[in-house]
């Protein structure tokens, strides 16, 4: 059975690719979340005016047996989610700047506990074996993406790969038409749907290079052209739809590949981390000698 919160997250998540009579009973449960735990099929199929079958069929789709185990899940989620509501409040005029702020520390927080709801171990499994036998990885992103793909390239150095940044059109083209099959290439895309991210990686999967695809839950383009695909989940609104919140759970994604893959050759990453601290400890401008220091009261 998945976890008691996974199953809204797909639930909120798959809307947009559901059918309108499955849509209609979401949006119904969504609105009537404790009055669904006591209604029988019959009861929920009558009052969203759909049928029995429907309601199992959605259930399924979502990973569950079917009604009931998918009402018992609802049941322990309603328990456990008394600040929900707060946690995705989106900001408004009036509120303070520290209402303001709490809003935002909470929408990143709501994003990391809904993605991991939807990262199973399977997937984990799957993304390390690709990195494991990549001779190259290349990590590509255009934009608030670029800045992820950045981060993750720095760290994902420390496995004695062979890395590479790619975070724009003309270098990622470049790069996918000499991709062969000892490339891995992590992409990163909110949307999915960016064509010129699109467009490398289909040069590069025609090449027979290998791709792991971070996005936002969906049946998106990229996800047709990558072998592992790791989802992220957030409730974007009016000042997250440039997908902020998104960023920092495709951040944690990227930490958890890199972090089980370093176990894999713990001892190895620990002395290349401790070389690396060392290097960049002895360029602060406390280690360097002959410095000069500005005098008091010099401009």
């Amino acid at each position: 059975m998945k976890d008691n919160k996974s199953g809204l997250v797909v639930l909120r998540e798959i809307k947009k690719e559901l059918t309108p009579k499955e849509a209609k009973i979401v949006e119904f449960i969504e609105q009537n979340q404790e009055n669904v735990m006591r209604y029988s099929i019959t009861e929920l199929a009558i009052k969203c005016n759909s049928s029995e079958s429907s309601i199992v069929r959605l259930c399924k789709k979502i990973g569950y047996k079917g009604f009931q185990e998918f009402k018992i899940a609802l049941a322990q989620n309603t328990s456990e989610n008394y600040s929900s509501k707060y946690l995705q409040q989106d900001v408004e005029p009036g509120d303070s700047k520290r209402d303001i702020a709490i809003k935002v520390f909470n929408a990143s927080a709501q994003a990391l506990m809904d993605t991991v709801t939807i990262l199973t171990e399977e997937k984990i499994e799957n993304g390390m074996k690709l990195i494991a036998e990549a001779e190259k990885i290349s990590f590509f992103g255009v934009g608030g993406a670029g800045v992820v793909a950045t981060d993750a390239y720095h760290r994902f150095c420390k496995l004695k790969k062979s890395c590479q940044l790619f975070t724009d059109y003309y270098s990622q083209v470049n790069k996918s038409l000499i991709a062969d099959e000892h490339d891995l290439i992590i992409a990163i895309s909110h949307s999915g749907k960016t064509r010129d991210i699109l467009v490398s990686l289909q040069n590069a999967k025609n090449n027979n290079a290998k791709i792991i695809a971070i996005t936002q839950f969906g049946n998106s383009p990229i996800t047709q052209l990558a072998d592992v695909v790791f989802f992220t989940s957030s409730k974007e609104t009016a000042f997250r739809h440039d997908a902020m919140a998104s960023r920092i759970a495709e951040m944690a994604i990227l930490d958890s590949l890199f972090t089980c893959s370093a176990f894999d050759d713990y001892q190895e990453v620990v002395k290349r981390y401790e070389k690396s601290w060392e290097m960049f400890q002895s360029t602060k401008s406390d280690n360097i000698k002959n410095i000069k220091k500005p005098e008091k009261g010099g401009e």
